[in-house]
């Protein structure tokens, strides 16, 4: 793979990202619901990150898988 690819991959990934944030704080409460799970966005409703803490909430086992 030379630096072109590798560069097109990782602003590929780079987006994803950038949209997927968002969008999860956006559809985590339906998506809770539907599979009878309890929501992780905190009380502002911002999903949990090193940035704004409430990355205690997640499972353990999401992290070993």
């Amino acid at each position: 793979m030379n630096f072109r690819e590798a560069e097109v991959k990782h602003a590929r990934l780079a987006m994803l990202a950038a949209a997927g944030w968002p969008l999860s704080e956006v559809f985590d409460k339906k998506i809770a619901s539907a599979l009878n799970l309890a929501p992780v966005l905190d009380a502002n409703d911002r999903a949990p990150s090193l940035l704004n803490g409430g990355l205690g909430k997640i499972s353990p086992l999401y992290w070993v898988g």
